[in-house]
C-alpha cells in the first residue's frame, strides 16, 4: 500500500454497501484496464480507481453505511479534507449531509 503526500482527487466516490462498491471497482478496472490501488493519506485508505479522461478518481475502502449517519459524514469530510476533490458523487444508498459542497451529486440506482 502506498503511502504519498500531495496526492489529490478530481473526484471522490462514496459508496455505501459492498454492492456499490464492488460495481465501482468492476467498471473503472474495466474502463481502465487496472485494478484499484490502495493509498493511505492522512491515516485513512482510499482506493485509487485510476484516471479517466484526465480525472483522477478515488473512492475510501470501506463502505460508508459502517456507524451510521454521522460516522458517514466524518468519513466524507476526512476525504475531502485529504483529497481535496472538486467533486463528490454518492451512490445515492444514504443521505449524506454535504454541507459546504458545491458540486456533489447522489446518484440512484433504480
Amino acid at each position: 500500500m502506498s503511502n504519498l503526500k500531495n496526492i489529490y482527487a478530481d473526484v471522490l466516490i462514496i459508496t455505501v454497501t459492498k454492492v456499490g462498491s464492488r460495481a465501482v471497482l468492476d467498471s473503472f478496472e474495466k474502463a481502465t484496464g487496472n485494478k484499484a490501488i490502495n493509498i493511505s493519506v492522512e491515516g485513512r485508505v482510499y482506493r485509487n480507481l485510476g484516471e479517466i479522461n484526465g480525472t483522477n478518481v478515488f473512492m475510501p475502502l470501506s463502505e460508508m453505511s459502517a456507524g451510521g449517519l454521522g460516522a458517514a459524514q466524518q468519513a466524507v469530510q476526512k476525504g475531502i479534507g485529504a483529497l481535496n476533490p472538486y467533486a463528490v458523487i454518492s451512490d445515492g444508498g444514504g443521505s449524506i449531509y454535504m454541507a459546504g459542497i458545491a458540486n456533489y451529486v447522489t446518484l440512484f440506482a433504480c
